[in-house]
């Protein structure tokens, strides 16, 4: 990091650049006894090292499925930022898709919230902020219900103010005001940093026939993943209850209303693999007042990194079958 000639092995770390460490060719070569492992050629403490990626060989035959059509860019040049990060998408009843996605850099004061949307013939309208900027907006998460109505959650920071945010749209364009929808009980007046990662789902009500329930789910610091509940289209929540302790992760609505959940319980500690991490699934049949006992969906011992490997769920109902995707190895990459 100061410029000065690397005597021994320069090793790229995910968050302190470039640093220079000790060479090594084994675990003994290194202070063991405090800690240190031989990786990436050097005494290092584990996971520091950035991963070190994989070239994968070209495949025979078409680069792209035939399926699918061509790719077209929905954000350019003109668009809000440096660069656009972190899209999600919901389909309008008319066929027509809405993306909403982070912005960052260029003046936009952090991360913006920003949209686009195509009909269904593919054409795209040019990206807008939802709303007024009034701090900086990360994670964005979109759902539609039923009737049609769209439905976006973010995590929105400002000075001294953190907090979940949803709003609605009926046609992508025009939004309701943000409200706060975390459990005013899981970030303290002035904190930062206590809540994270928000997400959006939508379906049946097990217990009302004919009935929707939406529900909102986030990080809480030291509590993992919470999840709050609306039958009333976002007006009003149920209290906030932790489904499980891992906040990395994804939710699936089956035909029969059930809610079903899967995290991996880990921490930056294990970034780039630790066996001592796990992939949790639970299940709630009541919208989402009590959860099941999480159940290991990972085999033992699995390496799994936290970083870059968000574990997802899918609920096949003709078969009543469950699919749990997750992302396997250790700094290697392999």
């Amino acid at each position: 990091p100061t410029g000065d000639a690397c005597d021994s092995t320069c090793v790229a770390t995910a968050r302190e650049g470039d640093v220079c460490l000790l060479r090594c060719a084994r675990d003994a070569d290194c202070r063991a006894d405090e800690g240190y492992v031989c990786e990436a050629g050097a005494c290092t403490l584990p996971n520091l090292a950035a991963i070190a990626p994989q070239t994968c060989p070209a495949l025979p035959g078409p680069a792209l499925d035939a399926s699918f059509t061509p790719s077209e860019p929905w954000s350019d040049a003109s668009t809000p930022g440096i660069y656009q990060l972190e899209p999600s998408a919901a389909v309008l009843p008319g066929g027509g898709l809405v993306a909403l996605f982070a912005t960052r850099g260029r003046g936009t004061d952090g991360d913006v919230l920003a949209i686009a949307r195509g009909d269904a013939a593919g054409a795209t309208a040019s990206a807008a902020p939802v709303g007024p900027q009034t701090a900086g907006r990360f994670e964005p998460h979109v759902a539609r219900d039923k009737a049609g109505m769209l439905h976006a959650v973010w995590l929105e920071r400002g000075a001294g103010t953190e907090e979940i945010a949803l709003a609605s749209s009926k046609d992508g364009q025009a939004w309701s005001a943000p409200v706060a929808v975390q459990d005013p009980g899981d970030c303290a007046a002035g904190a930062h940093d206590c809540l994270d990662r928000p997400m959006i789902a939508i379906g049946p009500d097990p217990q009302h026939r004919g009935g929707e329930i939406l529900y909102v789910l986030y990080a809480a610091d030291g509590a993992g993943l919470r999840v709050r509940a609306s039958r009333d289209g976002g007006a009003t929540f149920s209290p906030a209850v932790t489904a499980l302790a891992g906040s990395y992760g994804t939710a699936a609505i089956g035909a029969d209303g059930r809610l079903h959940l899967v995290a991996i319980d880990g921490s930056p500690l294990g970034a780039f693999g630790s066996a001592a991490q796990t992939i949790q699934y639970t299940v709630s049949s009541d919208g989402g007042v009590t959860f099941a006992p999480p159940v290991t969906a990972s085999a033992p011992d699995e390496m799994l990194p936290f970083f870059f490997a968000n574990p997802s769920v899918a609920v096949d109902d003709r078969r009543g079958w469950l699919y749990v995707a997750y992302v396997r190895g250790g700094r290697d990459a392999r």
